[in-house]
């Protein structure tokens, strides 16, 4: 190795180590806020491990189910765009989640205490959240008047997320505009099909 590839390795290095320090000390900001949130007691605990595992998969054939009793043949127009934007989000979503491999901050803090165990390794972004967005998209844009129960939805799900110590703030904004990158475009397209 000549002496100009070791400089160029060393700087490399050193800007890696100022990058994963930089990211460190943004997650010990925002484990601060993990740990106030975290649970503060058992119902609490038991509250946030129900809403998280609902929003593990098992709420959408209900939520589907619902939208067929309420709409009939109307709701493959919401149906439709929800799975859709659902399938291309989580088409790349782990690459996304192996790329910044961010530590959980269970992982990070290992004082918070979880109850619940992870789907998989990392946490940025959240894809409880993410996918919540893009199965919510399409049920606002067919009916604006579910956008408040929909909002209270998201401070639920995003509260257990956090409160079980698996997800931080950031990790909720990034899926919520995940989603929204995948979800608007679909619903604009579906929405002209579909009326």
């Amino acid at each position: 190795m000549n002496k100009i590839s070791k400089k160029t390795l060393i700087h490399k290095n050193q800007v890696a180590d100022g990058t994963l320090e930089g990211i460190n000390k943004f997650n010990a900001f925002e484990v601060r806020w993990v740990k106030k949130i975290a649970n503060r007691s058992r119902w609490s605990g038991y509250f946030a491990t129900s809403i998280s595992q609902m929003f593990n998969g098992w709420i959408y054939p209900f939520v589907a189910t619902a939208l067929i009793f309420i709409y009939g043949g109307l709701s493959i127009g919401i149906i439709v765009p929800a799975l859709l934007s659902t399938i291309v989000v989580h088409s790349f979503y782990p690459f996304i989640k192996r790329y910044f491999q961010r530590v959980r901050p269970i992982e990070f803090d290992p004082t918070i205490k979880n109850g619940l165990k992870v789907l998989d390794r990392y946490s940025f972004p959240s894809g409880h959240c993410m996918t919540l967005t893009t199965v919510s998209i399409p049920i606002v844009y067919a009916n604006s008047y579910m956008f408040e129960p929909l909002i209270l939805t998201y401070f639920v799900l995003s509260w257990s997320r956090i409160s079980l110590g698996h997800h931080y703030p950031s990790d909720i904004v990034a899926g919520i505009l995940l989603g929204c990158l995948v979800g608007f475009p679909i619903s604009f397209v579906s929405s002209s099909l579909f009326n």
